[in-house]
Parts: C-alpha cells; sequence; structure tokens
C-alpha cells in the first residue's frame, strides 16, 4: 500500500449533492483522497486548509459563482494544484478556458481517472515494486 502521504487528494467541487458521491467513489475506488465542498467559499476554504489537495474538480455552475471564476481563485491562491472544469449544462469551453482539463458530464470512470492521472501522476505501489524485483535472478 501507497504511504498515506503519498495518496493524491482531489478536492470535488459540485452543489449537486449525487454529483458529489458518485465522483467521489470513482476517485476513492481509483485510490484517491477525496474532500467535498458544495460552494466555491468551501472550496476556497478546504484549499486554505489543506496543502495536500493537488487536484480539483469544478463544476461549471455553482450557487455563489461561476467554476470559470473558481479556477482563476484556485490558480492564483495556490498556483500548483491543478484543475479538472466539468460542464453538464453548457459548453465544456465556458469552464475549460482556464481549467487544466475539461470533462462533459456524462462520463466514463475511466475518463476522470485518467484526467487526474495526468494532472498529478502517481507513484507505483509497492506491491508493483515487489513483483518487479522478484521477477529478477537472484544475484
Amino acid at each position: 500500500m501507497p504511504h498515506s502521504d503519498d495518496i493524491t487528494t482531489v478536492l470535488v467541487v459540485d452543489d449537486d449533492p449525487i454529483v458529489q458521491a458518485v465522483i467521489e467513489r470513482v476517485l476513492v475506488r481509483g485510490g484517491y483522497r477525496v474532500l467535498v465542498a458544495g460552494t466555491a467559499a468551501e472550496a476556497l476554504a478546504a484549499l486554505a486548509g489543506n496543502a495536500k489537495i493537488r487536484v480539483v474538480t469544478v463544476d461549471q455552475q455553482l450557487p455563489d459563482t461561476t467554476g470559470a471564476a473558481l479556477i482563476d481563485a484556485i490558480h492564483l491562491t495556490r498556483p500548483g494544484v491543478r484543475t479538472i472544469g466539468i460542464s453538464g449544462g453548457g459548453p465544456v469551453g465556458a469552464v475549460a478556458s482556464n481549467a487544466d482539463r475539461a470533462l462533459g458530464k456524462p462520463f466514463a470512470p475511466p475518463v476522470l481517472l485518467r484526467l487526474v492521472a495526468e494532472l498529478f501522476p502517481r507513484r507505483a505501489a509497492p506491491l508493483c515494486e515487489r513483483i518487479h524485483q522478484s521477477s529478477l535472478p537472484p544475484g
């Protein structure tokens, strides 16, 4: 198992609890630690209080601002954090213009996992290392 400090933390920002739960389940099953926020204000507070957040998924429409405005704020306050703009009701381009990656709803879970992995690659799990080492000839 990877050390808990090696697990990438993803912040999911969406005001729909069902969408939050679906994205959270996909990411947790993919081996990520997940935090959830329903507003831009909650997301910015989470980012200010957790230096381990590496990737943020941002819905296009939030109760207190647009996804594009939140992505701008994230890039200003935490420049190393990567963003995925998610659009379900309009053109993906509206939220994607300033996001690192864009995703339209509905989406297949492997697509979301691939985008997160592209933005923040993780180290190989120790199991992979053990398999590789055990295949080496004794020496």
